[in-house]
């Protein structure tokens, strides 16, 4: 499944992480490589709530030392909700930002919220959407939805 034109490949690498970490969010970055490939990278979740994410700062500050090295270029930050909407909430909407109403932390990089829902004995990916900077605002530019857990791929 592609989605705002990030690779199925990538899409589905980061859709395995989030469930292995469900019920905890999980997040990751996409990133595009020198040969204009794009993969998923995942980045462990050191917020203290099982139900937000904070980047792991070493691992943040290893892949935008990469990017600065011209290893890698950072498109997109990406989490998962557990059990609730792919829709950004209040606090992921702050944490886009350096400071509150202040520029975008991460640059211009998009962003992608995975909902997966538990239930019936295996989780289910209800919802990708996708997220781009537009007039200082994230909006939502692409939707995909459909149910499907590990056993259907």
């Amino acid at each position: 499944m592609t989605i705002a034109g990030y690779p199925a490949a990538a899409v589905a690498d980061a859709m395995r992480h989030f469930e292995r970490c469900y019920p905890r969010e999980g997040c990751g970055a996409i990133v595009r490589m020198p040969d204009g490939g794009m993969e998923f990278r995942p980045i462990r979740n050191v917020a203290p709530r099982p139900d937000s994410f904070e980047l792991d700062p070493i691992e943040q500050l290893e892949l935008w030392a990469a990017q600065d090295l011209g290893e890698l270029e950072v498109v997109a930050i990406a989490h998962s909700h557990c059990d609730a909407p792919a829709a950004l909430s209040e606090r992921d909407r702050e944490g886009a930002l350096l400071w509150p109403g202040g520029p975008p932390a991460a640059g211009r990089v998009g962003w992608l919220v995975v909902a997966i829902r538990g239930g019936e004995g295996r989780l289910k990916l209800s919802e990708i959407r996708a997220f781009q900077w537009r007039e200082g605002e994230l909006v939502c530019v692409d939707v995909a939805s459909r149910s499907f857990g590990a056993a259907d791929r």
